[in-house]
């Protein structure tokens, strides 16, 4: 079995002022995205050690040169420049405003909305032949590679998205459904005479969800102050509540910390804790966002007594002992929450997590470390 990670670049540059078709135009990586290409080289020295390294390949376009270098430099190991990996050539649209070709070529752009799978620009690929261009390039180099060592591809979000479409045979004209966000990682399962498996797509490592990450998410999705002291007093919560239980978590508090921290990422949306997910995912950060999914849920069931607590579920605990900024009981949080309940669904839906609430109580109560 082979691991062929799929790795997008960090941030570009900008496009110099509006929204452009940027395909094979050379952009270097922005100050952002050169700490991105950073923090991926860190996660994959974590992975490999030297002497157990795998092979590295880029795409000869300088943003994911620059991003391979990184990580070539941490494992010792040169990557290899290779022209099947390019992005996607967007022809005459490239390097041109959208706005512009709407105006200008308002059938073309037409035709690339409708189908953008097998659309093809005047003088450029489809996605269809990005994909297949991607493919041939690795399957050439799978044959001709004489050990098992894992493969690290350093590339573009088009070709990927175009490669896993083609990969899982599904419709080429989803390919935008696919979110392939800067500095993330996908990882393919190849078994002797073919691709077994796509285990992950589109995931940014965990390392890159830091301080400067996480207010670059507040400022995008606009949080509110209020709500951003929420999620900070919630993370303290569930700091100290973790601290208090010894052993009886199944992984270190990372998970949870980071998810506390944007539980309310999207809390003036309609079920803000489905909509804060969703942009989660969209963002790169799946595990986050399962935990956040089920932060306000009555989809959330206690395991029993004697079993491992969860993230989700001390997520879902941490948020109902902090009232705004303050660290309240339980009964003081549902107390103030159930004056907003306007109608017997709200208040049905309340009870719920009530109760849901009391029983993961029970369960933290009965594995608390007294010398906590």
């Amino acid at each position: 079995m082979r691991r062929v990670y799929l790795v997008r670049h960090g941030e570009r540059e900008s496009d110099g002022g509006g929204k452009r078709y940027v395909g094979v135009t050379d952009v270097p990586l922005s100050p952002v995205g050169k700490k991105e290409a950073e923090k991926l080289s860190r996660y994959f020295s974590g992975l490999y050690r030297k002497g157990d390294s795998p092979l590295i390949f880029s795409s000869p376009l300088i943003r994911s040169v620059e991003t391979a270098r990184l990580t070539g430099n941490a494992l010792a190991v040169v990557p290899v420049l290779w022209e099947g990996f390019r992005e996607i050539d967007l022809g005459d649209f490239e390097g041109r405003l959208i706005s512009e070709i709407k105006t200008e070529l308002p059938e073309e752009y037409r035709k690339r909305g409708e189908h953008p799978g097998s659309y093809r620009p005047p003088g450029g690929e489809s996605f269809e032949d990005a994909g297949k261009r991607f493919l041939n390039a690795l399957t050439e180099i799978l044959d001709e590679s004489e050990d098992d060592r894992d493969i690290l591809i350093f590339t573009h979000s088009g070709v990927i998205r175009a490669a896993l479409i083609l990969l899982t045979s599904s419709d080429t004209d989803t390919v935008f459904n696919i979110s392939i966000p800067n500095a993330s990682v996908s990882c393919l399962v190849y078994e002797e005479g073919g691709f077994d498996s796509i285990r992950f797509k589109g995931v940014r490592p965990l390392i890159l969800l830091d301080e400067e990450e996480i207010m670059r998410l507040y400022k995008k999705y606009e949080v509110p102050d209020n709500v951003i002291r929420h999620m900070r007093a919630v993370a303290k919560a569930a700091d100290e509540i973790y601290g208090s239980i010894g052993r009886d978590y199944r992984s270190g508090n990372e998970l949870l910390i980071k998810a506390a921290l944007l539980h309310d990422l999207l809390r003036r949306e309609k079920n803000h804790a489905e909509a804060g997910a969703e942009a989660l995912a969209k963002e790169g950060y799946p595990e986050i966002a399962e935990i956040v999914r089920l932060h306000h849920s009555e989809k959330i069931i206690p395991r029993p007594l004697g079993t491992p607590l969860t993230a989700e579920e001390l997520l879902f605990y941490a948020d109902k002992v902090v009232l705004e900024e303050r660290r309240v009981s339980v009964e003081e949080r549902f107390r103030e929450s159930r004056k907003k309940c306007l109608s017997a669904e709200a208040l049905k839906k309340h009870s719920t997590l009530y109760e849901k609430t009391l029983l993961i109580e029970q369960r933290i109560e009965a594995v608390k470390d007294p010398q906590a």
